[in-house]
């Protein structure tokens, strides 16, 4: 492979983040941050300053890597600092940024393998991405409520009409994937993806819903990376060159297939599995009585919705749609290490989860309420 190919996607992949990055600022340098975190484990749970300095050397790391692409310390300098901020909070665990870590770390083995390898591999990656997309947007409730709130209709204005074009349209982003990997689709392959991210953007965009403006610098990236990778790639170089690269093969294999299959049985963390808009994804409310509306930022009291029996629920997304950009990390264990730090504050509150049990049956779905004495 060309190496100025490499070094323009290491280029395209870092300016991205960068974009990424400023647009969930306070999910990354959290100095106005009322969210909780969710440490992955309470020796993560850094002290606010020493997160501030993880991000400012994770941004200053990335816009070297746009200045100096070849010097891999610094592809080193953002995965390390990366991965202890992810630590430090687990709701940084998007789907974008896990994929995009991957393939940088993927481009630190340049001059180890072979330029046609790493093409191999990371194009392998992202038919993967697109693979497992499509196969977990097969099921009934991305048919009957995501894609048609992505053309625009509300959950009680949906026509039944809709259900096929929403399961073609994840058998279409599945097969998408699929082409990748075969020298006579791939031509046709890139351009249904270019089509795919632009009606996505199109969907989500300014112009319609306006919504999760994280991910539209993602949907413009991706088209970009496959229209590099797709030239003169060729998997029968993984087979002959396999003995010089079995560990990022064998990591890859792992990430980008044996996971998502997993989720695939029910042996799921949602975004490990590359879910994007599937809506089976746990979802978390926290419930509280209305002397405690105090605890919440007062920009969300729109947002709280009230009981008959006078209690309050807020959704969990809400809030860090509106505070860091994303959505919450779809994690029963991260919802409870968030509302938790809440807890000292509500009198007679908690967490409530929805936990989806079937992708067929839309009345398979679970309520786990949890008290704060019990968190």
């Amino acid at each position: 492979m060309n190496p100025a190919a490499l070094v323009s996607i290491k280029r395209l992949i870092a300016a991205n983040l960068l974009v990424q990055i400023f647009v969930s600022h306070e999910l990354w340098l959290p100095v106005e941050r009322l969210f909780p975190t969710a440490p992955a484990l309470a020796l993560f749970d850094f002290p606010q300053f020493f997160q501030v300095i993880f991000a400012c050397v994770l941004i200053l790391a990335l816009c070297l890597i746009l200045l100096f692409p070849r010097q891999k310390i610094w592809l080193f300098v953002f995965l390390s600092c990366t991965f202890l901020m992810v630590l430090a909070d687990l709701n940084r665990l998007q789907v974008w940024l896990y994929q995009q870590w991957w393939l940088l770390w993927l481009l630190t083995f340049e001059g180890k393998i072979s330029g046609r390898l790493i093409r191999s591999f990371l194009l392998f990656s992202l038919a993967a991405v697109y693979f497992w997309s499509g196969v977990s947007k097969l099921n009934v409730w991305y048919a009957t409520d995501i894609f048609p709130w992505l053309l625009g209709f509300s959950d009680q204005k949906s026509p039944n009409s809709l259900q096929f074009p929403a399961y073609a349209s994840a058998i279409f982003e599945a097969l998408l994937g699929l082409s990748l990997l075969f020298k006579k689709t791939r031509s046709v392959g890139k351009w249904g993806i270019l089509l795919m991210h632009t009606l996505v953007l199109i969907a989500i965009g300014p112009f319609l819903k306006n919504w999760n403006q994280v991910v539209w610098s993602w949907n413009i990236l991706m088209p970009f990376l496959i229209f590099i990778l797709v030239k003169n790639a060729d998997f029968q170089f993984v087979k002959k060159e396999f003995d010089f690269a079995k560990t990022p093969a064998t990591l890859y294999a792992i990430v980008f297939l044996i996971i998502p299959l997993l989720d695939v049985f029910g042996l799921k963390e949602d975004q490990l599995a590359f879910k994007m808009y599937a809506g089976t994804e746990t979802e978390a409310t926290i419930f509280f009585s209305k002397k405690d509306s105090h605890c919440l930022p007062a920009y969300l009291y729109d947002e709280i919705i009230e009981m008959p029996d006078s209690s309050q629920y807020l959704e969990l997304d809400v809030w860090a749609q509106q505070e860091l950009g994303v959505p919450a990390y779809p994690s029963p264990a991260v919802f409870k290490k968030v509302v938790r730090k809440l807890c000292p504050c509500l009198e007679n509150g908690g967490v409530e989860i929805l936990h989806v049990e079937s992708r067929r049956d839309k009345n398979a779905t679970r309520f786990e309420k949890i008290p704060c004495e019990s968190l």
